[in-house]
């Protein structure tokens, strides 16, 4: 269920936070040691309703990047996040 806050839509994926404001969102916690930060670079019209096109997908440790990559729709973006994100916390 997705709760809003201040302009900030809150949900969960994979038992992590999702938060997301504008074209960004942050996947996971940040005030645990990593995050990731998902940027919609551009918007498509599907059948009248706006979605994701390509998103830019960073690992973040604070405010330093650690790994971006580039996906097209919010599925593939979402994959390699979880991914880096379970990956970075199990070190």
């Amino acid at each position: 269920m997705a709760a809003k806050k201040e302009g900030y839509n809150y949900v969960t994926y994979q038992g992590q936070p999702l938060i997301c404001r504008g074209n960004t969102m942050i996947y996971g916690n940040i005030a645990d040691p990593y995050y990731v930060q998902l940027t919609a670079l551009d918007m498509e019209k599907v059948e009248g309703v706006e979605v994701a096109g390509n998103i830019q997908i960073a690992l973040m440790q604070g405010m330093r990047i650690l790994k971006t990559a580039e996906r097209e729709g919010m599925f593939n973006a979402m994959d390699i996040a979880e991914f880096w994100l379970k990956d970075a916390l199990e070190e």
